[in-house]
């Protein structure tokens, strides 16, 4: 499952997934928790969205080091 093996983002996306199907059974004190934790979750995903974006940029942005023949 990707709550044990996945990087934070596929955790963070399996949790509200998670969250999302107990919703159905939920009393409405239970729902009242689990709509706050989905919400602070869904805040997080975002945030890990847009530092692998961030990071991808970076990577794609980097210009090459030159050539050197000598250091192999």
């Amino acid at each position: 499952m990707a709550y044990e093996i996945g990087t934070p983002l596929e955790q963070s996306l399996a949790l509200r997934t998670h969250l999302v199907e107990l919703m159905g059974d939920a009393s409405p004190r239970d729902a009242a928790a689990l709509s706050r934790q989905i919400r602070d979750v869904s805040a997080e995903i975002v945030a890990l969205e847009a530092k692998e974006r961030e990071e991808a940029e970076d990577a794609a942005n980097t210009p090459d080091e030159a050539w050197n023949e000598e250091a192999i």
